[in-house]
């Protein structure tokens, strides 16, 4: 029983980083058919997955999908903070260091800021072959990077530190929603927490959506790339 359920949660896993990793190559696409901007795609990827995600979880959990305790609530709202930064942080680092480099950067410190912060916040304490795979993470990430990931993407000093720094504080708002739901888990269906989540990051993110400039025209392979991130990935 307990090597079937290790299985499972290895194909969820592996399932959950192929869809993630379209994530990078949608954005890409939507930014190559508008002009649209990182506010913009993280606005409508929110806005368009909160109904489904209240609708799945009003169907899995009925009357008890929004009995939630006012303090983890604040918590949900935090993690709704976290998706914000996180997502907007992340397209804006594509766009200014392709989506090689900056999923290497997010994908790869991600882990380790979430490590570091759990042994400091949570007392999860850090064996040596932890620590020796964080350290290999570290310096596999700086190779990538100076590699250029593989990736055929002009230099340009300002624009790659500007998205080195963009992708790192997306890995933050990464970690920061590990954490949260770390601190949830036990307590509630994982679909509430991420429910809320999201409803509160969209309505987080529309008043500085649109004081930026929030884009609404898109060509039709646009918004089918906005649709599939906030219906697939999510």
């Amino acid at each position: 029983m307990r090597g079937n359920q290790a299985s499972r949660g290895l194909i969820l896993i592996l399932l959950a980083a192929i869809m993630w990793g379209t994530v990078g190559v949608a954005t890409k696409y939507i930014y190559q058919v508008s002009g649209t901007n990182a506010l913009s795609i993280g606005f409508f990827r929110l806005l368009i997955a909160t109904p489904v995600l209240v609708a799945f979880c009003w169907f899995t959990l009925g009357r008890r999908a929004f009995q939630i305790a006012r303090r983890d609530l604040l918590f949900m709202i935090l993690l709704g903070g976290a998706m914000a930064q996180y997502q907007v942080c992340y397209f804006a680092a594509i766009a200014r260091v392709g989506v090689a480099i900056a999923v290497l950067i997010t994908l790869c410190t991600a882990p380790v800021m979430v490590a570091l912060f759990s042994a400091i916040m949570l007392r999860e304490r850090l064996s040596g072959p932890a620590l020796l795979s964080l350290g290999a993470a570290l310096l596999g990430t700086v190779l990538l990077i100076m590699s250029g990931g593989g990736a055929n993407v002009a230099i340009v000093p300002g624009q790659t530190l500007a998205g080195v720094l963009l992708a790192l504080a997306s890995a933050l708002g990464y970690s920061t929603i590990a954490l949260c739901t770390r601190t949830l888990a036990g307590r509630y269906h994982p679909l509430q927490p991420i429910t809320v989540g999201f409803a509160a990051g969209a309505l987080l993110l529309l008043p500085v959506a649109l004081a930026s400039g929030l884009v609404v025209s898109y060509p039709l392979g646009g918004w089918l790339a906005l649709l599939h991130l906030g219906l697939v990935p999510t």
